[in-house]
């Protein structure tokens, strides 16, 4: 998306509905290339015509100290994507918080792995009330 926009850009249109963008964050700063090159591009110009995106922030990938909330709540206030969050969900209260937040979806790589939350739980308390 950022290296080549052009293509991303083709692909967005060919594919509508049907691509989802991912965005990394280290801080309020977005890079890229195994998150070592910082980037300039505007991120409004980046997720337009996406329909979901996920964030990640990378200062909490794989960590389990929570995500990064006031990141999320941000980018969610620039576009219309849904919000798939990455990097930081260790706890049922951290899902909690990103669906009170109106977060989408969350990505639970190690809280998975490691045990401290388990799929069933997770599914129970961010289901839509």
């Amino acid at each position: 998306l950022i290296k080549n926009p052009d293509l991303a850009g083709k692909m967005k249109e060919k594919y509508a509905g049907r691509v989802i963008g991912s965005f990394d964050f280290n801080g309020k700063n977005l890079v890229y290339e195994g998150w070592v090159q910082g980037s300039t591009a505007s991120f409004e110009n980046l997720v337009r015509s996406f329909d979901e995106i996920i964030v990640t922030d990378t200062t909490r990938d794989g960590t389990l100290i929570g995500p990064n909330i006031e990141l999320l709540k941000s980018i969610k206030s620039l576009c219309a994507a849904e919000i798939i969050a990455a990097g930081g969900v260790g706890s049922l209260a951290d899902i909690i918080a990103l669906k009170n937040a109106a977060i989408d979806g969350a990505i639970l790589g190690k809280s998975l792995l490691d045990g401290k939350i388990s799929l069933k739980e997770a599914i129970k308390c961010s289901l839509k009330e």
